[in-house]
């Protein structure tokens, strides 16, 4: 460490008294193991530099990985750091998952800029416990007042937790029927598989069938808006029907 930090001090006081540019001045080293103490101290002082040859210690993926932890730790909503880790180490969460999240994060705050979105997983599609309790740390530490969870036996205990308060709510899944009674779920959405049936049929009858995968969403009508609950006013369900059509045509986001 020494050596390192006389080396830094050298390079600013050579500049000073001589002048000249930072890259004016090499340092040759022997091994990668040393740029480390090398670069702590070039950081220290402000002497900007360059590896060649090699990775800098703080582009390695290890330690931009240990930053984006401390990050997170500091501010949970820094959605660069969760990208970075979210699967570091491996919980089997993929690019499907990550996009779902982005998306809806996207979705959510172009309703109201000022919606913050928490995210927590499971590690698991069975486990009801750890539904509940996700639910619970999700009310308890982050105020969470809406949830969307994929359609598990976890987003099941996550509603047993959920409809413990009077003012929490869980998205509809497609195998929500909906209710004008239900108090948690304020839409259901349908999932209709014929349309996507219908259009696998007629690609066989023009020959045109495989290699393609065959989507169900609003344009096609594979998905469609359910039942409103009564908790769901008026003039909500008009706004959600305009966001609905919006989606349709293209334009939301």
């Amino acid at each position: 460490f020494e050596e390192s930090y006389a080396v830094a001090n050298y390079i600013i006081s050579t500049k000073s008294r001589q002048g000249g540019a930072f890259d004016d001045f090499a340092i040759l080293y022997r091994t990668n193991a040393q740029s480390r103490v090398l670069e702590e101290a070039l950081r220290k002082r402000n002497v900007p530099y360059i590896i060649y040859g090699g990775l800098s210690f703080y582009q390695r993926k290890e330690v931009k990985d240990a930053v984006a932890y401390f990050r997170l730790t500091t501010n949970p909503d820094d959605d660069e750091a969760l990208r970075r880790i979210i699967n570091t180490p491996a919980r089997g969460i993929g690019d499907t998952t990550k996009d779902k999240l982005e998306n809806y994060t996207k979705a959510a705050q172009k309703i109201n800029p000022a919606i913050q979105v928490a995210s927590a997983y499971a590690g698991s599609f069975s486990d009801a416990g750890k539904g509940k309790e996700i639910a619970n740390s999700m009310v308890t530490t982050n105020d969470v007042d809406v949830m969307f969870g994929d359609a598990s036996i976890v987003d099941t205990g996550a509603r047993e937790a959920l409809s413990a308060y009077s003012d929490r709510y869980d998205i509809g899944q497609p195998a929500d029927l909906g209710s004008a009674d239900d108090k948690l779920i304020a839409n259901s959405v349908v999932t209709d598989n014929m349309t996507m049936l219908k259009e696998s049929m007629q690609d066989v009858e023009s020959g045109n069938f495989g290699n393609k995968v065959i989507y169900g969403d609003l344009s096609n009508g594979g998905v469609s808006t359910g039942t409103f609950s009564s908790i769901v006013t008026d003039d909500q369900q008009k706004q959600y029907l305009e966001y609905v059509e919006q989606i349709k045509a293209g334009t939301f986001l």
